[in-house]
């Protein structure tokens, strides 16, 4: 279960607002709220500049739902080019959703000639519906719905248009989000109780000093992530939230929006108090994208953009994705988005310049026992994308000590996309090489020995400070035995030296080449100077040795 947080703060703070009236509508849908939404919407796209200087006229996606079009009260798939005069200064929504389970409607060969001649929204599902609903309420007549405006039968056309996916979130006008919703089936609009709105306020019966009152409200800073709402578990709703102008968030009790200037709510409708907590431990959009949004980063921006993309991957590695493959094309435009600001190489949901100190990415505490060999391909083992759980990256350090250096980093795509899916990878490394044994004495509890014993760390369950193992290789009492290699990535190794930290390789069976099956830590004093100066087993494997350090592969 969750636990909650809460911030006090005097009536009177000038930072808090509390002159709207408090909410009084049973229903998200209900005429005033819809307004309010609407009013929120055109403000934005009005007086926030930062939320209007990424849209390129005359950009449109490949394919638009038109709605009340052959006639009222139906939709028809509007495919016409980019060139066209007639579309080339429309609006757009999109829509992020769940899909669920279910099969409705969606765009395949054999139901494209009905799309195109227009369908009865009716036939939609609610939650489709719906967004219509509220689309017609801004006054526009195109949406833009995954399921019905990409082919769900043809792979080269997903390929292409998952691509895009960054284009079509960032030049939208808004993106409605039915964030309360697990299905197509359950809708964007709620019954609600609106009580649960009212804005709490509370009076001080001191006998010591003045009295006075305070508002009482949620802080941000807690983690609601067992109740974090269906939408923001979905992996492919991070990069639709953050690279989205606008972002309405029909929430179980309330409406909530998001741009890159703001983050109000019907709650507060005008601005939030100072660290409140209006979504279940969310993305939040203000300030964020601004990063994206220079020409060129400096070494201010790019640090602030590395330690975004840190939180990013934490939070996506919590998300959920039907398909496997899809862990790196979900976040493929974001990732383009900062490549144009970096200008540096990405591979496989890694930065060159923060290489080789985040291969050290760690498993999230109790997580490990989830990994699961995947059926297809997603990424090499020294990604953070192949572990297919939450995730943990190291903070970005300026006084890092690098031992290894990066000779070579390759991925090979799996389509056009360059930061999408990928179907090989690898990475050449120069450091200190040392041999490992792995011995589990019993379930539960192992010892992992350098070089013939010299030094010794033992773990406690799958993941202690020393030693987190997170490959299912190397699991259990049947890995007992198991010969592994120790690489060194940053640290200091002289003889004064009281720490290092690595990763733990097991070989592939081509010489020099492993996967990654964990990181080894050691921060505490260590006398090193035995282990340095002691000779490595006889079944050290390596591609080359210049005398000092080795050259090796992982993939």
């Amino acid at each position: 279960m969750g636990h909650c947080e809460f911030r006090v703060l005097e009536t009177t703070d000038k930072r808090l607002d509390l002159s709207s009236p408090q909410v009084v509508s049973d229903r998200t849908n209900s005429p005033e709220v819809l307004d309010l939404a609407r009013e929120w919407i055109r403000d934005c796209a009005t007086n926030h500049l930062g939320c209007n200087d990424s849209v390129v006229v005359p950009w449109r996606p490949t394919r638009l739902l038109q709605i009340d079009k052959p006639c009222p009260g139906s939709v028809t798939l509007d495919c016409r080019s980019q060139d066209s005069a007639a579309t080339r200064f429309e609006s757009y929504v999109t829509l992020s959703h769940c899909w669920g389970d279910g099969n409705p409607l969606k765009l395949t060969s054999s139901t494209q000639r009905s799309l195109l001649e227009g369908i009865s929204v009716a036939q939609l599902p609610l939650t489709f519906q719906e967004a219509i609903i509220f689309t017609r309420h801004l006054g526009l007549k195109f949406i833009w719905i995954d399921s019905l405006c990409i082919f769900q039968d043809s792979e080269e056309d997903w390929a292409r248009e998952a691509s895009l996916m960054g284009n079509v979130y960032s030049q939208a006008f808004c993106n409605i989000g039915a964030t309360a919703s697990s299905t197509g089936n359950e809708g964007c609009f709620r019954r609600r109780n609106p009580m649960l709105l009212d804005r709490t306020v509370i009076r001080s019966s001191w006998n010591d000093r003045p009295n006075e009152e305070f508002h009482v409200y949620p802080d941000e800073r807690t983690k609601f992530k067992s109740v974090r709402p269906p939408l923001l578990l979905r992996g492919w709703v991070a990069q639709e939230l953050i690279l989205s102008r606008r972002f309405l968030h029909f929430d179980a009790k309330q409406l909530v929006f998001e741009c890159r200037e703001s983050y109000m709510s019907e709650m507060y409708p005008k601005r939030p108090p100072p660290g409140m907590l209006l979504l279940a431990d969310p993305l939040k959009k203000r300030g964020m994208p601004n990063l994206i949004l220079h020409d060129k980063a400096d070494s201010t921006s790019a640090h602030n953009i590395h330690y975004f993309w840190t939180e990013l991957v934490e939070y996506y590695s919590q998300c959920r994705l039907t398909v496997n493959t899809d862990r790196l094309a979900a976040i493929s435009g974001i990732a383009k988005c900062l490549q144009a600001v970096l200008s540096e190489e990405y591979y496989a949901g890694m930065w060159e310049s923060l290489l080789p100190r985040c291969l050290l990415w760690t498993v999230a505490r109790g997580e490990v026992s989830k990994i699961a060999k995947p059926s297809s391909y997603v990424a090499p083992t020294w990604s953070w994308a192949s572990a297919g759980v939450p995730v943990k990256l190291p903070n970005e350090t300026r006084d890092t000590f690098n031992l290894a250096e990066v000779i070579q980093a390759k991925v090979v795509l799996a389509s056009s996309d360059a930061t999408g899916q990928i179907s090989a990878g690898f990475i050449r490394l120069r450091s200190i090489l040392w041999t490992a044994l792995l011995e589990w004495k019993s379930p539960g509890k192992y010892v992992i020995c350098l070089k013939s014993g010299s030094h010794e760390a033992r773990g406690q369950g799958t993941s202690n400070i020393g030693i987190e193992l997170d490959n299912p290789q190397v699991m259990g009492q049947s890995a007992t035995g198991v010969k592994l290699h120790f690489i060194l990535i940053t640290g200091e190794v002289d003889n004064n030296s009281h720490w290092f930290e690595g990763l733990l390789l097991m070989p592939t069976g081509v010489t020099g080449h492993f996967e990654r099956v964990g990181v080894f830590k050691r921060y505490e004093y260590t006398d090193l100077s035995r282990l340095v100066s002691a000779p490595n087993d006889d079944w050290l494997e390596y591609e080359e040795f210049d005398g000092d350090k080795y050259t090796i592969t992982i993939v």
